[in-house]
Parts: C-alpha cells; sequence; structure tokens
C-alpha cells in the first residue's frame, strides 16, 4: 500500500528516491531531484521552461523523433535554437559539431539514446564540445539511465532526464528530472528574470 503523501513514511520515501537518483547518475551532493506526474516528454518540457529562455542560443541534435520533440519544445517556448540534423540511424561525429564552435551558443540538447532509431550517441564528443565552449548541457536520458553507463558529474551535464518505466521497470507516469548545481542557478536566475524577457 503507497503511504499517504501527506505523512513523514512518504516523505522519507522522496527522500531515498532523490538519493539513488543522485547516487545512480552521480550527481553532486547539492543536485536536486524532481519526480513529476507525467511523460518523460513533460520532463523535457519543464527543463527547457524552467532552465532556458529567449536570451539562449541552443544546439539540439535531432536524429530521430526524440530529437525532433526536442526541436518541437524549443519552438513551442520560442527559445533561439539551431538544429543538427542527422540521418537516422546515423552516429553524430567531431565534424557534425565543428562548425558550431565558438559561434555564441549557450546550450546543447542531446538524447543519450535516440529510442527511435537505436543511435548511442557519444556523450565523451559531447562533453568535451560542451566544456571546450562553455555550453549547459541538457541530456535525454530516457531509455537508457541505468541500461548504460552515465555520470553527471564526469560530463558536466547541468539536467539529466528519465522515466520511472523504462530501466526502473515502474509503473508508467513519473518524469525524473536530475539537476545540478548550474541548473539550479539557472531557474532562480530565469524566476528572476522572466518578466523582462516578453
Amino acid at each position: 500500500q503507497v503511504p499517504y503523501f501527506r505523512t513523514a513514511e512518504f516523505s522519507e520515501i522522496m527522500f531515498e528516491n532523490e538519493r539513488l537518483v543522485k547516487k545512480f547518475a552521480n550527481c553532486t551532493e547539492d543536485s536536486r531531484v524532481v519526480f513529476m506526474t507525467c511523460s518523460g516528454s513533460g520532463g523535457m518540457e519543464a527543463t527547457i521552461m524552467n532552465c532556458l529562455n529567449k536570451k539562449d542560443k541552443a544546439l539540439v541534435i535531432n536524429g530521430g523523433s526524440f530529437g525532433a520533440r526536442f526541436v518541437e519544445l524549443l519552438q513551442l517556448h520560442e527559445i533561439p535554437y539551431t538544429e543538427i540534423k542527422l540521418e537516422q540511424g546515423k552516429a553524430l561525429k567531431p565534424e557534425h559539431l565543428a562548425p558550431y564552435a565558438g559561434q555564441g551558443y549557450t546550450t546543447f540538447l542531446i538524447q543519450k539514446h535516440e529510442t527511435s532509431t537505436g543511435v548511442h550517441y557519444d556523450m565523451d564528443l559531447v562533453s568535451d564540445f560542451c566544456k571546450q565552449n562553455n555550453l549547459f548541457l541538457i541530456v535525454d536520458a530516457i531509455s537508457s539511465f541505468l541500461c548504460d553507463p552515465f555520470d553527471m558529474t564526469s560530463i558536466g551535464a547541468g539536467v539529466m532526464i528519465t522515466g520511472s518505466q523504462k530501466a526502473l521497470a515502474c509503473a508508467p507516469g513519473i518524469s525524473i528530472v536530475a539537476l545540478a548545481p548550474s541548473a539550479l542557478k539557472r531557474i532562480d536566475e530565469n524566476k528572476c528574470c522572466c518578466q523582462y524577457l516578453d
């Protein structure tokens, strides 16, 4: 029986869930984890709404239907972006990224694993590019978290998005978003400046 949500027992379960997600994603101690009753797409949208604004300049990888979803969400929330469109089933290579180095981008969005095609992207390649260009990295790890190694701290990710229905093997309907301190800072800044963005 699920404990009533206004009890200390329920709170401790959620704190334990946060501790475990942070442990398995190798988040820093001052990271936070948010649990939302929505699909993985809801977690993707919440991330864009809270971590980005119209002053950002995003670079997004679109190699399939979930990369395309990131593109749609950026369009919906009027975040300036450039799309790197890959042929379906093709890997991301250094030559795809090279033209965008030093071009003033602020954010990079990618799936660790593009579910619709089965392609795993090279996160070391992405991490190096983001670190060299000071980009805030958002990773959709919905279909790969706990199936494949993922070290949020090592790759410098600001956000990791996952869901209950994949390798966690829980009932669908919960989106889990791990937020590094860099993401928490962006969220706080967006709260302060959103009135000036229209």
